[in-house]
């Protein structure tokens, strides 16, 4: 180790150069980064879900669409017909926009309109959205007596709004984030390499982590886009320490080279350990069936390797140049004076306390739901909800499938097949209609009429073979759904040669229920194994690696209590809060075990140990625990409901991992003593 050190000191120039020629090399195709939101990006390519959905968009040319309800709030001065006609003619005109139904569907009162989308390159498919839907909003406000109709909208409108809230809460969040950190930082070690040194490395590792996106040809996407938290943890986690012991050794009389050692040859080891334990957890998500988890998790361990590096090597090298001291590392001795007492003298309490929530979050893990449906993305009094109310209330519409069959007669024949399908299936439970055709037509309407209504919205394959419908059902989950889904295809067994099939894009997000509970359960157990056999190495004995891997798995399996109580779900974005927060769970409970064996392998007794534990590492999670737990606290003014749910659960993971490597360490060894030894 003091030879590395020897290098690493001897070279900062190379060692600076060589960075930066990584960052570079990396980032050079970042210009070819586009952020793709698309449904099938979220499937493996062999998914049959997926594949008939890719059928099904090329034979009959179709794009997902936007839809507008209107409701009359009172009887109307205006002529109703009118107004619709006025306002068809003014969404036509907006870019994008292919094609406008004015759906006379037959409700006193209200009115729907559906509009066709053109979207071209699939990767726009975001950015064309929330443009199509603010012009549409526009276009309404000036064509619609808001005192008179009250608009809801549906379709691409939930997709827009879940990514303007995203761009709202990242463009509030993240800036309220860097400055919590250069806050603490500031306040904290109240010097300019103390906060420099985390802020590069932030920097750094930001860059090579998307460049490595770019350079294995992947996109950003709603998890990737978040790789800057995983960035900021593996970042400050690692820098913090090592500052911690630089400027401990410096308030001792070292010079800034001699603290440079020490603090390399102190944390280097720990530091390796978290990476590889994190590595670990990440790279376990790449056993998922979501694509852009399994890219996430290969990305993620990537980028807490690039943390590490830069930390240890271009940070020690550089540390050497300032001349410093923090004035606040008398106040250590005082604190952990003060957690050693609490955990002593309340060690009873304490351990009963972690038992009682050890236990309770083994009985409530079955009681947490799984739920992707987009319900869960907004809140309750958003006017999304509200508008998703509306259709499910009036239209039925809380799911919307496609149902594609073969056609074997004329249409005016087909018609009278539809009504009789349409019949049987209003039948089962959860079906709310099946709507054909986007017009009014009767039997004696001439078939050239009916062949142009059909061709116009695309009701029937390019080659004529297939013809489509619109399954409207109803469900307050996507596991309802799921339910539903299965009765109708039973029913459908019975017209197996017309080959009947449902596809659409609801189908393509509650298919992502099925692989998130498999995906989490596969990817945690394997996460969980790898990091105890790393444990077991490292701390070459089983008692201290058993309590390491305590100290990792309570504060994550205690926060599940909260899911049940504040009603939140498993979805996409809780399904990788434990994976996120792996990183600094582990580097705590690793850090402090660490520390704590290399007091005693200097014959140190039990409560000397403690006592310098917590001096120099307790005091480092303590910065780290108040920058992220703090940091992850923000999110709960976001808009975007996820957000909110992962600050909640990001927040409580973090805070409770302090509280189990500090109180709860101490009081299990309080109760041995002096007699665990190190090896």
């Amino acid at each position: 180790m003091y030879a590395l050190y020897q290098f690493v000191s001897k070279h900062p120039k190379m060692l600076c150069a060589a960075s930066l020629l990584i960052m570079l090399v990396l980032v050079i195709p970042c210009k070819n980064l586009y952020f793709d939101s698309s449904q099938e990006t979220w499937l493996l390519d062999e998914n049959e879900t997926l594949r008939e959905y890719r059928t099904f968009k090329q034979d009959f040319d179709w794009q997902p669409q936007l839809l507008v309800g209107l409701s009359e709030l009172k009887p109307l001065s205006l002529n109703i017909e009118e107004t619709k006609l006025e306002l068809s003619e003014r969404l036509k005109a907006i870019k994008h926009i292919k094609q406008v139904n004015l759906l006379p569907i037959q409700r006193e009162g209200q009115h729907l309109i559906n509009i066709d989308i053109i979207y071209g390159e699939e990767h726009l498919f975001a950015d064309i959205n929330k443009s199509v839907f603010a012009d549409v909003k526009e276009a309404v406000a000036n064509t619609i007596d808001e005192n008179a109709l009250s608009v809801h909208y549906s379709g691409i409108a939930i997709n827009a709004t879940f990514f303007n809230n995203w761009d709202y809460d990242r463009n509030l969040i993240s800036p309220i984030f860097f400055a919590l950190i250069i806050l603490v930082l500031t306040y904290t070690f109240r010097t300019f390499a103390a906060v420099l040194m985390p802020l590069l490395v932030i920097a750094a590792t930001s860059a090579c982590s998307y460049g490595l996106l770019a350079w294995f040809g992947w996109h950003i996407n709603a998890l990737t886009s978040i790789l800057v938290i995983i960035v900021i943890a593996a970042s400050i986690n690692d820098t913090v320490h090592v500052l911690k012991e630089f400027y401990a050794a410096r308030n001792e009389g070292c010079d800034p080279r001699e603290s440079a050692q020490v603090a390399f040859t102190q944390v280097f080891y720990p530091c390796l350990y978290t990476t590889l334990t994190t590595c670990a957890g990440f790279i376990a998500l790449a056993f998922t069936q979501l694509a852009p988890v399994r890219e996430f998790g290969v990305i993620a361990a990537l980028t807490v390797c690039f943390a590490f590096l830069f930390t240890m090597f271009p940070v020690c090298s550089l540390l050497q140049f300032f001349h410093g001291t923090h004035q606040h590392s008398k106040n250590g001795d005082g604190w952990s004076q003060r957690f050693l007492t609490i955990a002593r003298t309340g060690r009873i309490p304490i351990l009963l306390m972690a038992l009682i929530l050890g236990v309770l979050s083994i009985l409530y893990i079955p009681s947490v739901d799984v739920d992707s449906g987009v319900r869960n993305y907004f809140h309750e009094d958003s006017q999304m909800s509200h508008d998703l109310n509306y259709f499910a209330e009036h239209y039925g519409d809380d799911y919307r499938v496609q149902l594609v069959m073969n056609k074997k007669e004329s249409l005016a024949e087909e018609t009278k097949f539809v009504n009789q399908l349409r019949h049987e299936l209003r039948q089962i439970d959860g079906v709310a209609g099946l709507d054909w055709l986007p017009l009014q037509h009767s039997d004696q309407m001439p078939l050239l009429a009916i062949e142009r209504l059909a061709s116009q919205g695309k009701y029937v394959s390019t080659d004529g073979s297939r013809m489509r419908m619109r399954l409207r059902m109803q469900a307050s989950s996507d596991k309802e759904f799921i339910k539903v889904r299965q009765r109708v295809e039973e029913k459908l067994d019975v017209y197996s040669n017309r080959n009947p099939v449902l596809t659409g894009m609801d189908l393509l997000t509650a298919e992502m229920n099925t692989y998130i509970i498999q995906g989490l359960a596969t990817s945690f157990s394997i996460a969980f194994v790898i990091t105890s056999c790393f444990l077991l190495v490292f701390f070459r004995g089983t008692w201290f690696s058993c309590l390491a891997i305590v100290l990792c798995l309570w504060p994550i399996m205690s926060a599940v209590t909260l899911m049940p109580v504040l009603d939140i779900k498993l979805n996409l974005t809780t399904m990788l809060i434990a994976a996120i927060t792996f990183c600094t769970v582990v580097d705590d409970s690793i850090h402090i075990t660490s520390r704590y064996l290399d007091a005693r392998r200097n014959s140190a007794t039990g409560n000397e140990s403690l006592l310098e534990t917590f001096k120099h590492s307790g005091s480092a999670i303590w910065i780290t625990t108040l920058i992220l737990g703090i940091g992850f606290a923000v999110n709960v003014i976001g808009r975007h409901q996820p957000t909110v749910e992962f600050g909640i659960l990001a927040s409580s993971i973090t805070f409770l991992a302090l509280i189990a490597d500090t109180i709860l360490f101490a009081a299990i060894l309080s109760f041995f003593k002096d007699k665990p030894q190190a090896n």
